[in-house]
């Protein structure tokens, strides 16, 4: 496996178990190693969430949409 696929097993790894607080803070290590993986953003801003940070959450899902604009097709899909 990958290193990206590592840590972000071990950020799962947290989720799955529940343990939200740690889960926040292993994709925060993620995106800092992986600034480029959106998954370690969206994933984040999840585990935020549920750990009751949901301010927190809201300012991740919002850094995600600025680095990681839907391509045109997908905000025009449906129409």
């Amino acid at each position: 496996p990958s290193a990206l696929e590592v840590h972000a097993d071990l950020a799962w790894i947290a989720q799955w178990r529940g343990d939200w607080p740690e889960a926040a803070r292993r994709w925060e290590a993620f995106r800092k190693r992986f600034p480029k993986s959106e998954l370690g953003y969206t994933q984040g801003a999840e585990s935020l969430r549920n750990a009751g940070r949901a301010a927190d959450a809201d300012a991740l899902r919002a850094e995600a949409a600025a680095r990681f604009p839907a391509p045109a097709s997908a905000t025009t899909a449906g129409r």
